[in-house]
């Protein structure tokens, strides 16, 4: 970064102008989810025939706020106004907030009232399992949490859990300890009020407490997400006397997340080869859905818990299911801290290293650039990687056909140390993956998380489109500092967008591409309008050649024509994602919305920022607000982009597969 960096965006809040401004709104769920939970007790490997005890903790109110929004979720969700400029802001409820916690497990737990905190009592081997949000702690003993390690200190540190239905849920398990230490704060207080004689008989106990997350604001802009963090049916008014309320019964479809003996004994083994001659690489590979980032995450926690104060590189090549950030990225990350939740819980990583854009979730229509992002990549752990960190290094689910050459490429790349396969037997796949894979000394056959939770508990029903849209929904509710708690989950149609302006000395764009496609400069501004943007920075490496390859467009844009052709990734980087809000064809200035620092935007003399447009799409949650004829303060038929008129004409339908009057010797569909 120079001195004297080159400001790129406007400050100052103006009137906006913008021809045409795209109408960016949501639905406003007026219902009050609370956050309950389930504790799920003794969870062992072979409970297959065994019923699980769950207890629900149902949510706690006052009758006339009961009343009240039990009338108020009776009727229609409430639009958004908007009139103008004027836009009001959804105001968040403090009562959609609050997650109150009390847990009665089987009569282990006393509730600390002037600390907020509940304790829990489970002997070495024990498990508990939560569905919500909470904050965790261990009190006295040990416990572990995805991977992550926690003893009993002095003063010991609250870690933050994100539990959801849309993923496993993740078990606290405890472990026996030689130590002696305590957390002294709150054993004190259990103590003082003669609740230790309740506890003394268990070797751990756990505190538990409630947090008012801001991530249940998500509901606000995606209305599916609103069960997400406890159950759909509500508990009846006669039964909230009640702390809880058991059931004897298993509770599908809630998932937990069971670890394998087989995980835990390779991790070991990597552990125990840190810090020697040769730096530790961890493939992981497999299927779709064969739980690869879970291992990844076991992995990541078991070390940053076992080597204090030390990180681990986190080389993420699924552009489909990134852990961090929306989907179209691969990136590499130095993690120092547990990761605790689902990757919409960590919208934006604390410690990105670099990324590159790959414009769509599957490399399948750009192999070569996409294994050229993963060399360029690893290239910089090569340069920063000390010996004690280990490289982990998660790769995507295509394993046929071309997925197994470009896997092919990846190992022969990257080199790893171990090459660990989650999913069916290899005898089982297809024969390029066997062949590939079966004989090399470096390859571990694990057991999938899938198979092993599938034998008692069901997996999550969600798709992975729709883990993709809580995540986009989610980058882009962020803000520039990270955290989930930092979101701002009003409508972005209430979000003061970025001002940059596109042509003159200063612009602070200086060309846009379309990624991998060609597109006339006459239709440029049609395609990147309302739609997902990578943030590029790119040094030319040759000043003549760059200003020879900007088009102006109708609009004055100016249009960089990559002729089909990507971005070379060992001149560029992606530092984010945007939406480009509206065009001011007057001003000549882009309005974008996006939740990056603004500093990352201030650039060298000679780098060049390019919004480049790929097969991204917007969500339509992130379009819609309410469910009247009014959006923005408009009309349907008024508003920008969005429709509710029937298409007429030829092709303005779906086609429709016939499968049911092809031959069979035909092989293709007739429409």
């Amino acid at each position: 970064m120079s001195e004297s960096p080159r400001k790129r965006l406007k400050t100052e809040q103006q009137e906006k102008k913008s021809v045409p401004m795209s109408a960016f709104a949501a639905f406003l769920s007026v219902e009050d989810h609370q956050n309950s939970f389930h504790a799920l007790e003794d969870l062992q490997e072979s409970t297959s025939d065994k019923e699980i005890q769950v207890i629900c903790e149902p949510t706690i109110q006052d009758e006339e706020s009961t009343s009240d929004r039990t009338q108020t979720s009776q009727n229609q969700p409430l639009p958004l106004q908007s009139s103008g400029n004027n836009i009001s802001p959804i105001k968040e409820d403090p009562e959609v907030l609050v997650n109150r916690f009390y847990a009665d497990v089987l009569g282990r737990s006393v509730h600390i009232e002037n600390m907020q905190v509940s304790v829990t009592g489970l002997k070495t081997g024990d498990c508990l399992c939560l569905h919500g949000i909470y904050q965790l702690t261990c009190i006295k003993g040990s416990l572990e949490i995805l991977g992550y390690h926690i003893d009993a200190q002095p003063g010991n540190q609250w870690h933050t859990v994100y539990a959801p239905s849309t993923h496993s849920l993740p078990v606290i398990i405890t472990h026996e300890t030689s130590s002696n230490h305590i957390y002294t704060e709150i054993y004190n207080e259990l103590q003082n009020s003669g609740k230790i004689s309740d506890l003394e008989m268990y070797d751990t106990l756990v505190g538990i407490r409630s947090l008012k997350s801001n991530l249940l604001n998500l509901q606000n802009v995606y209305p599916p997400a609103r069960h997400i963090w406890g159950p759909q049916d509500r508990l009846p008014p006669s039964m909230n006397k009640f702390p809880c309320v058991p059931i004897n019964t298993k509770t599908p479809p809630i998932s937990i997340m069971l670890y394998p003996d087989s995980w835990k004994t390779i991790v070991d083994h990597v552990l125990s080869h840190v810090r020697k001659p040769s730096i530790q690489k961890v493939l992981i590979c497999g299927p779709k859905s064969v739980g690869k980032s879970s291992f990844a995450k076991y992995l990541i926690n078991r070390f940053v818990s076992s080597f204090q104060k030390s990180k681990a590189h986190f080389l993420d090549l699924d552009p489909g299911q990134p852990e961090f950030g929306p989907a179209g990225m691969i990136s590499l990350h130095a993690i120092s801290d547990a990761i605790l939740g689902p990757p919409f819980s960590y919208p934006q990583s604390p410690n990105l290293i670099q990324a590159h854009d790959i414009g769509d979730t599957s490399p399948q229509d750009n192999p070569e650039h996409y294994v050229a992002c993963v060399q360029g990549l690893y290239g910089i752990t090569c340069t920063q990687n000390p010996l004690e960190i280990p490289l982990i290094i998660n790769t995507l689910g295509w394993i046929k056909g071309q997925g197994v050459e470009i896997l092919a490429d990846l190992i022969n790349s990257i080199e790893p140390t171990h090459i660990v396969y989650l999913g069916p037997q290899l005898e089982a796949m297809s024969s390029e993956i066997a062949r590939l894979l079966l004989g090399d000394p470096r390859l571990v056959i694990l057991t999938s998380a899938s198979e092993l939770n599938n034998l008692t508990y069901s997996s999550p029903t969600v798709s992975p489109s729709e883990l993709r849209t809580l995540s986009t929904m989610s980058y882009f509710h962020s803000a520039p500092t990270p955290g989930v708690e930092n979101c701002n989950f009003s409508p972005l149609v209430g979000h003061s967008p970025w001002i940059a302006s596109y042509e003159g000395e200063f612009a602070g764009v200086d060309a846009i591409a379309i990624f991998g496609s060609i597109v006339d400069s006459d239709n440029v501004a049609m395609v990147i309008n309302a739609s997902i943007v990578a943030i590029v920075i790119y040094t030319p490496s040759d000043r003549t050649i760059w200003e020879n390859g900007i088009v102006p467009t109708p609009e004055g844009l100016p249009y960089l024509n990559l002729h089909g052709q990507y971005l070379d990734p060992k001149n560029s980087q992606c530092i984010g994602y945007a939406i480009v809000r509206g065009i001011n064809v007057k001003t000549k200035e882009l309005e974008l919305l996006s939740p990056i620092d603004p500093a990352l935007l201030e650039t060298e003399d000679d780098s060049k920022l390019i919004l480049l447009r790929g097969k991204l799409e917007l969500p339509v949650w992130a379009f819609l607000e309410g469910s009247s004829n009014i959006i923005a303060g408009r009309s349907w038929n008024d508003a920008p982009y969005l429709t509710t008129e029937p298409e007429k004409g030829a092709g303005s339908q779906f086609s429709k597969s016939r499968r049911n009057i092809s031959r069979r010797s035909a092989g293709v569909d007739i429409y």
